[in-house]
C-alpha cells in the first residue's frame, strides 16, 4: 500500500472522530435546552397555580366583603322594626329582611365553595413546588453529566487534532487540498472502501478493470463517480 493512501486512511479515520465528536459537543446545548423543558412546564405551571390561588383568594376576600356589609344591612333593618307604625309596614319590612337574609345565604354558600376552592388550589399548588423541585434537581444532574461529558470531548478532541494535524503534515500539500476539499464537499468523507466492485461512498459500480487495480492498493485511486478517494480492505475482506 502506497504511503500516501495510508496517510489518508488515518487522516479519515481521525476526521471521522473529530467530525463525530465535535457534533456531539455543538449539540450539547440543546440536549441540555431539551432537558430543560420538563422544569420549564413545571415552573409555568408553579406560576399558574400562584396566579389561581391569588385569584380565589381575591374572590373568598370579596365574598367576606360583601357578606359582612349584608350582615350589617340585616342588622340595619332589623334595627328599624321597633320604629315601623303599621302591621302593612311591619310585613313588607319582613320580607325585605328574609329577601336579604336568603341572599346572604346563597353568598355564604358561594363563599364556602371559595374557601375549598383555595384549600384545593393551595394543595396543587404545593405538589406543583414538589414536581419543580423534583424537575429541578433532575436537570441539575444530567447538566453536570452533559457538561462533564463535553470537558472530557474537548480534551479528546483536542488530542486528535493535535495527532491529525501532525500526520497531516506529512501529506503531499496538493494531496492534501484535494482531500480536504472532498471532506467539506462529501459530508466529512473523503476516503472509502471497495467492496465487490462498488463505491462505498456513492454505492455505484466501479468498472471491472479499475476494481482490479485498486484491489492491489498500489497507487492512488479515485472513485470515477463522487471523486473520492479508494481503497480495498484485505483484511476486512478476509473476514469476511
Amino acid at each position: 500500500m502506497p504511503n500516501e493512501l495510508k496517510i489518508l486512511r488515518e487522516l479519515q479515520t481521525y476526521d471521522t472522530k473529530i467530525i463525530k465528536e465535535r457534533d456531539i459537543i455543538d449539540n450539547i446545548p440543546k440536549k441540555i435546552s431539551e432537558y430543560e423543558l420538563p422544569y420549564k412546564e413545571a415552573l409555568m405551571n408553579i406560576e399558574k397555580k400562584k396566579k389561581d390561588v391569588e385569584s380565589a383568594l381575591k374572590q373568598k376576600r370579596d365574598l367576606e366583603l360583601n357578606l359582612k356589609e349584608i350582615a350589617d344591612n340585616i342588622d340595619k333593618q332589623k334595627a328599624r322594626i321597633t320604629s315601623l307604625k303599621t302591621n302593612r309596614e311591619y310585613s313588607t319590612h319582613i320580607k325585605e329582611i328574609e329577601k336579604i337574609e336568603a341572599d346572604k345565604s346563597k353568598l355564604e354558600d358561594k363563599l364556602l365553595m371559595a374557601m375549598e376552592n383555595v384549600d384545593k388550589l393551595n394543595k396543587e399548588a404545593k405538589e406543583a413546588e414538589k414536581t419543580l423541585g423534583l424537575e429541578k434537581k433532575k436537570i441539575e444532574e444530567k447538566k453536570k453529566f452533559l457538561e462533564q461529558d463535553q470537558i472530557d470531548l474537548t480534551k479528546d478532541l483536542k488530542s486528535l487534532l493535535s495527532k491529525r494535524n501532525k500526520l497531516a503534515k506529512t501529506l503531499d500539500r496538493t494531496i492534501y487540498n484535494q482531500y480536504m476539499d472532498l471532506l467539506e464537499n462529501k459530508y466529512g468523507l473523503a476516503v472509502v472502501e471497495v467492496r465487490d466492485e462498488v463505491c462505498h461512498g456513492c454505492n455505484l459500480n466501479i468498472q471491472p478493470q479499475i476494481y482490479a487495480e485498486v484491489i492491489k492498493n498500489e497507487r492512488l485511486h479515485r472513485c470515477l463517480q463522487c471523486g473520492r478517494y479508494i481503497y480495498y480492505d484485505h483484511e476486512a475482506a478476509n473476514q469476511k
